[in-house]
């Protein structure tokens, strides 16, 4: 008998599986985990395929050294959906699998309990599509309010609990699992933040559990639930859902949706504006509430600009913000970038001070520069470091400098996160925070620049600022006023915030711009690396032409680097609405590990 093992290594990808032989006085299922010979050591591999015969001559087969669990770990739906990813993501199983399963020790060996295989319930599954309106193994369910939410994931735990099913909740965050850990007290936290030895113990639990609750982040999609039958993906519209970096990448929502499809269970995707992927492929199934009993107001900046007042806050947004506080009650104010200033910039030669570790430009924060990524200070300098000029000014103004423009007008604002900041009547916060903020007794809702929301470089830019307008008009009491900030040609959108239609007529210019789900893209990007052997750039786009001429190849073009960690190097563009045919796999899958391919990335740097 044969054994196709996958060692618990980082593998190049076009490795991952090998051949060992099982001496009789073994027993061994698929997903057990057992002790392998492999390069002049030993090494702990997981069990994918039991097969009579092997490709390999007999006496170049190595046999077991020992088994550590008989029992799956990784239950069967789990290993499946596991090796799916890997192939998407073009990825070796043997690195998918490390991820996922935690550090085993090499000679102790794992207690596990027999997988259970519940049997089929139409009485379960009838309730369940009953409460979420669909018969499909996929459900989208929109809301608005946080009450309402946190509502219907109640009834759904306790529907999966009545029939003895685990369930399984997907959150963008840890500090959303935190909070919905103190809504499900008994829930077990799975995520790769916690330490090693306390997640190997957390993983060995819920393995040997039945009818459990597991919350955690995207990692936790893996959970070993051998008795799976809800899941829960908490904002499917977030980016933390999607792992580009490092291996393995996966999207979280079509990896439950193959786990749902082989457990018989159900997936119930939650968001307050669904993606556009998720709306076309599967269409809002049930609206938990309506719209909020709220006026949306426009105010045009280019009315304020054409007088050149340059204010963050005109005269119109200024005066509502002084009713409110006359009266006593609460207002919010959310500008897009956060410290003083979003960058300095010298007048005279455009010299920007930049990390010397991420190479972007630093932020002022206070009387410091500070980066947005690694954290680290610098002083701000007295005169220009290239020409030694006096014109370093600041420029991309933040919400300390809204502050300040505030407190000219005679106002009090505190910013979000400050001691006491819930208490103050004038809240300002960035778009980021929003979620976080109880706003139930704010009467008026200020967005400083809709502009700076669609500005972003991104295909989705325009559903991403409808969200956050959505978000605030269903925080703030009923009765309350949102007003929106942006220059003239933007008012259509303020009208159009509760518009499900706006979805539809994005395929279109998805189709346009050749971006999912009307295209398929696959970003090849090959680190800098000085004398790299292997193939390059070039070479890698003069193969992929000849082996298929349908597909549309944009580049090889630079991609700069975020880090020292990450120097940038070329980057190949692959759009395609096909599949990828096997010759074009095959020379994808003998790439080395210099290059990193990310499907459908949300994000072209």
């Amino acid at each position: 008998m044969i054994a196709r093992v996958a060692p618990l290594l980082r593998l190049p990808r076009a490795l991952g599986v090998f051949d060992y032989r099982l001496p009789e006085t073994m027993t061994v299922v698929v997903g057990s985990i057992v002790r392998i010979p492999f390069r002049r050591r030993s090494h702990i591999g997981v069990v994918l395929e039991l097969a009579s015969t092997s490709s390999l001559a007999p006496a170049n087969i190595l046999a077991l050294n020992a088994v550590i669990s008989q029992s799956p770990l990784l239950p069967l739906p789990q290993l499946q959906a596991a090796q799916q990813i890997a192939h998407e993501g073009f990825t070796s199983i043997a690195t998918t699998l490390r991820s996922i399963i935690p550090s085993l020790r090499l000679r102790t060996a794992i207690s596990l309990l027999p997988p259970s295989s519940p049997a089929p319930d139409r009485t379960w599954r009838n309730e369940l599509d009953s409460l979420t309106g669909s018969q499909q193994d996929v459900a989208l369910i929109s809301y608005l309010n946080d009450h309402s939410r946190t509502t219907f994931y109640e009834h759904l735990v306790a529907l999966a609990q009545k029939h003895h099913r685990s369930t399984l909740l997907i959150v963008p965050t840890i500090a959303r699992l935190r909070a919905y850990a103190r809504l499900f007290p008994r829930a077990f936290l799975l995520h790769h933040g916690l330490p090693a030895r306390q997640y190997r113990e957390l993983f060995l639990n819920i393995r040997n559990g039945q009818s459990l609750i597991v919350i955690g982040t995207r990692s936790a999609i893996f959970a070993p639930l051998t008795d799976l039958g809800l899941v829960i993906i908490d904002d499917e519209d977030a980016d933390e859902h999607v792992q580009e970096e490092p291996s393995p990448r996966f999207d979280c929502r079509s990896v439950a949706a193959a786990l749902v499809t082989r457990t018989g269970g159900k997936l119930v995707l939650m968001s307050r504006l669904p993606s556009l992927q998720s709306f076309l492929q599967y269409g809002v199934h049930e609206h938990l509430d309506a719209p909020p009993q709220i006026t949306v107001a426009f105010v045009d900046l280019d009315e304020q600009r054409d007088q050149h007042d340059y204010r963050i806050v005109p005269d119109v947004t200024l005066a509502a913000l002084q009713r409110v506080a006359a009266q006593g009650r609460r207002a919010v104010i959310v500008h897009h970038r956060r410290s003083l200033f979003g960058s300095l910039e010298c007048r005279d030669c455009g010299f920007i001070p930049t990390c010397s570790i991420c190479r972007v430009p630093l932020r002022q924060d206070g009387a410091v520069l500070v980066c947005r990524h690694c954290g680290q200070t610098a002083n701000i300098p007295l005169t220009c470091p290239r020409c030694r000029g006096y014109s370093l000014r600041g420029r991309g103004r933040g919400i300390e400098y809204l502050v300040l423009e505030l407190r000219r007008a005679g106002l009090k604002p505190v910013i979000a996160g400050a001691t006491d900041s819930d208490r103050g009547l004038i809240l300002v916060t960035t778009p980021s925070r929003l979620d976080e903020l109880d706003l139930s007794e704010v009467t008026l809702a200020v967005i400083t620049r809709y502009d700076s929301l669609l500005s972003v470089p991104r295909i989705d830019a325009e559903e991403r600022a409808r969200r956050i307008l959505r978000m605030l008009a269903a925080k703030i009491s009923v009765g309350g006023t949102l007003l929106v900030q942006g220059s003239r040609g933007y008012e259509e959108l303020s009208r159009t915030v509760f518009d499900d239609r706006v979805l539809e007529q994005g395929r279109e210019e998805r189709e346009r711009f050749g971006y999912p789900p009307a295209w398929n893209l696959l970003a090849l990007r090959r680190r800098l690396v000085a004398r790299a052997p292997g193939l390059t750039a070039n070479e890698l786009v003069r193969r992929l032409k000849r082996h298929d001429p349908t597909l549309l190849i944009i580049g090889p073009q630079r991609s700069r680097g975020r880090s020292r960690i990450d120097p940038g190097g070329d980057l190949v563009l692959l759009r395609y609405k096909k599949p990828l045919s096997p010759a074009v796999r095959r020379l994808l899958m003998r790439l080395d590990e210099r290059w990193s391919m990310v499907p459908n990335p949300s994000e072209i740097h």
